[in-house]
């Protein structure tokens, strides 16, 4: 009996009490480390709370048990006026929970000030939206190969898709003010666009004067779009982000062909035909065209990303046709047609998500 007593005796000092209660519920560690901030102890508090800090043992802080661990020890090692610790705890707050603002209520000033000498703000964000357009051709020269036609075609805005890479960075890191909102947003899109050119009087009867011919072009050309956006963010006290943004766009043309189909009613009643594949048109647009894209949206934090979605129009500055490459044999002879010139604007919705890339640091010494 004697034996065992010293052997519970010797293990008791091996392995304290207080050091068994800590591993085995860091939650209650942590109670008793307010409450030891409370009454001004603040020598203890790092022996108190490291082990659960560090993951010692089976049991650890919960991220907002680390939270606010973190948030003791940086205003324990303030008061105790050891500025490097306070630093590399308050590191360790922003580390954990990238998203930690101080509540100016609540917190002492010499917290806030130190939290303000951190970069808190993401060194970059990441993301990836999609979404539907609505493209608007703008007719600037009439080409034809039948003389009733000529500017009796209409072009109808046609619907497409697109989908991106966005790329997000505060232009000035560390700025008050306006120049705190202003972000630099590069994207990188593909997008098909289309629309639909028709005339219905391609071919006037000489004796009623009557449509006797019809003609449909639906193009449909694939881009890859290049929006060098800059965008400002609106100031406001909920979790949502308002912006509004611009800037200048290049876009490349991968493919374009058009599905043609020309119909011709002859007074005798007899009705001609003819359709077929789509034609090949990529050599007749110019390659490279140039736009600027004014764009308005918001985006809500949902855990470690942010969800967006903006609305935006895109003015097409450059005829999109080549002059000297304006159509081919195909389209001419088979359908009696060719490309008018014309620039391209459109307007785009777009949703998604971004993933921001936090690597907190102190800024000011």
């Amino acid at each position: 009996m004697k034996n065992l007593v010293f052997g519970g005796l010797l293990i008791l000092s091996v392995f304290p009490i207080k050091s068994w209660g800590q591993i085995s519920n860091c939650g209650q560690t942590l109670r008793l480390a307010r409450a030891t901030y409370e009454q001004g102890r603040l020598h203890e508090l790092p022996t108190l709370i490291n082990d659960c800090l560090n993951g010692v043992g089976s049991n650890t802080f919960s991220k907002e048990e680390k939270v606010e661990a973190y948030r003791l020890l940086t205003q324990s090692y303030i008061y105790l006026e050891e500025p490097e610790k306070a630093d590399e705890a308050m590191l360790g707050l922003l580390k954990t929970d990238h998203f930690y603002k101080p509540n100016p209520a609540v917190e002492p000033a010499e917290f806030i000030a130190l939290y303000n000498k951190f970069r808190t703000k993401p060194l970059f964000s990441v993301g990836l939206v999609l979404g539907g357009n609505v493209t608007f051709p703008t007719v600037t020269g009439n080409y034809y190969i039948g003389v009733n036609g000529v500017g009796n075609g209409v072009y109808t805005p046609g619907l497409g898709f697109q989908v991106g890479l966005v790329f997000e960075r505060d232009i000035f890191q560390f700025k008050k003010g306006f120049l705190n909102n202003l972000t630099l947003a590069p994207e990188l899109m593909l997008i098909q666009r289309s629309f639909t050119y028709t005339n219905d009087n391609y071919f006037i009867s000489d004796i009623t004067g009557e449509s006797i011919g019809t003609q449909e072009a639906i193009a449909r050309g694939t881009w890859f779009d290049f929006n060098a956006l800059v965008q400002y963010r609106i100031p406001t006290n909920k979790g949502l982000q308002i912006y509004v943004g611009a800037g200048p766009g290049i876009s490349y043309l991968f493919n374009n062909t058009s599905q043609l189909n020309l119909r011709i009613n002859p007074a005798t009643g007899t009705s001609q035909s003819v359709s077929g594949p789509d034609v090949e048109f990529t050599d007749a647009f110019n390659k490279v065209v140039y736009s600027a894209t004014f764009n308005a949206g918001g985006k809500f934090r949902i855990g470690s990303i942010y969800v967006k979605a903006d609305v935006r129009y895109q003015l097409g500055f450059v005829n999109l046709i080549e002059a000297g490459n304006r159509s081919n044999s195909e389209a001419v002879f088979d359908y009696g047609f060719q490309n008018n010139d014309f620039k391209q604007s459109g307007l785009l919705l777009n949703i998604g998500f971004t993933y921001p890339y936090f690597r907190p640091k102190k800024l000011i010494r």
